[in-house]
């Protein structure tokens, strides 16, 4: 109940600034709710492998602004008037009337428990369980330079190539929020999640960026 109260009193305060707490992907009765995603790839330069994100609310809300700073919501302060507004699905479209007042349309489908917009695929996100972290994450990107390693017991190391020289600290795993805390009692949070339930954890998105597991 609390929670419930607490999200509504966020969505009122739309447009204005409130955090609106992220809640995991899925499809019922035909209607998207919660964060999906999908990975791209960034062919002008170094390859770069990130996630493009989607957020469906209550209340008709939408967003198209990556969830930064693992604080488990989404900072309305962040939105543009091109990238949070009000949606509409019917007919096989999705429609947008964003807060700047511009509208724009895409066609509209699901299928198992994905979203189809204009043909590409958005996946239901999900939160990733700390004991799932376990093990060699390496950055999808060109090269691979930055790994993640998560042991057992609440503590990683992260650097390039995961080599003995890069930075330790422990680790925390909170719904979407990923806690990384370093010796000399620096504190990070990441946005962290996974694919969709019922897959193998084989990548997760860390603050946009993919890694896989090695």
């Amino acid at each position: 109940m609390y929670r419930s109260m607490l999200l509504l009193g966020c969505l009122l305060a739309w447009p204005g600034q409130a955090q609106v707490p992220i809640e995991a992907g899925r499809v019922s009765d035909g209607q998207p709710s919660g964060l999906f995603y999908r990975v791209e790839v960034a062919m002008t330069g170094a390859r770069r492998v990130d996630t493009k994100t989607w957020l469906f609310l209550p209340g008709n809300r939408v967003g198209r602004v990556y969830p930064f700073g693992g604080t488990g919501a989404l900072d309305t302060s962040r939105c543009n008037p091109d990238t949070c507004g009000y949606r509409e699905t019917g007919g096989g479209k999705l429609t947008v009337r964003w807060d700047g007042g511009r509208v724009d349309q895409w066609t509209f489908a699901t299928a198992g428990g994905n979203i189809i917009l204009d043909n590409v695929e958005f996946r239901p996100a999900r939160p990733v369980a700390a004991s799932a972290l376990v093990g060699r994450w390496s950055s999808a990107g060109e090269g691979g330079s930055n790994v993640y390693q998560f042991d057992g017991n609440g503590r990683f190391r992260f650097g390039a190539g995961g080599s003995s020289s890069g930075l330790t600290g422990t680790y925390r795993v909170d719904g979407f929020v990923l806690t990384l805390s370093f010796p000399d009692g620096d504190v990070r949070r990441r946005t962290l999640f996974g694919a969709s339930a019922g897959e193998a954890l084989g990548m997760i998105s860390v603050d946009r960026d993919v890694f896989a597991k090695q």
